[in-house]
């Protein structure tokens, strides 16, 4: 009996522990089963999310795949344009070269031709300076010629002057010995006693020659006096007005 007992109590226990087992058991399966549908709605949202994801990928690969096209499209398009501004540019270029080249040759030339002028102009004005110191040294020596032909023609104006005064006088003193001969009605003789003696008739054509020389001096002094104006005129002209030959 005894040993009945404790067989029972054994078996109470250990039924009483697969009970907690079970238990324990059934708390871990539903707690499985709930993870296991926490899981499936889990994976279901990983479902839509992927699916919502792969539909996102597949537009981006799409607008990627465009973008990719326009851009391919555009750097062919780009590519063709540097193309022809790189021709444009080289055709330029080479134009600009030409161009720099004929200006070289035409500076070249204008270097050239100026270098020629600038000498001869150096000749010239070496020329010229020559001539201006002939004309300077010319313009002295008129200046000095004036003077000398002023202070002759004075000199000459003077004795003409004395010359002429006397000629009046002696003129004026036959003309009162012929008046007062005429009114006697008889000549004069000369002698011994008279303060003038001379013969009328000889008195009467050395003054008509003294005349004429003295109007012949008179002329040639006029002219000579009109041709030392004319040149004292031209030496008086500035040196920008005389003629270089």
């Amino acid at each position: 009996m005894r040993n009945t007992a404790n067989e029972l109590d054994k078996e109470k226990s250990r039924t009483q522990d697969l009970k907690q087992k079970q238990q324990q058991l059934q708390n871990q399966y539903q707690s499985l089963l709930s993870n296991e549908q926490q899981l499936l709605a889990a994976n279901d949202r990983l479902k839509t999310s992927l699916e919502l994801l792969n539909d996102e990928l597949s537009i981006a690969r799409t607008d990627l795949q465009r973008q990719q096209e326009e851009s391919r499209g555009n750097l062919e398009q780009n590519r063709q344009q540097w193309k022809d501004e790189k021709n444009e540019l080289e055709k330029e270029i080479s134009e600009l070269e030409k161009k720099l080249k004929g200006n070289e040759e035409k500076s070249r030339k204008l270097e050239k031709e100026y270098k020629k002028k600038s000498k001869k102009n150096k000749e010239e004005i070496g020329d010229l300076k020559d001539r201006m110191q002939v004309l300077e040294a010319r313009e002295e020596q008129l200046k000095l010629e004036k003077d000398s032909v002023k202070k002759h023609l004075e000199f000459e104006n003077e004795k003409i002057k004395r010359q002429f005064e006397k000629f009046r006088k002696k003129q004026h003193r036959f003309k009162s010995v012929l008046d007062g001969s005429q009114g006697t009605g008889v000549a004069f003789i000369p002698n011994t006693s008279s303060p003038v003696p001379f013969n009328s008739t000889l008195d009467q054509d050395r003054q008509q020659r003294d005349i004429i020389t003295v109007r012949e001096r008179l002329e040639e002094l006029e002219e000579n006096q009109k041709h030392i104006s004319d040149l004292l005129a031209n030496s008086e002209r500035p040196t920008g007005d005389l003629s270089i030959s």
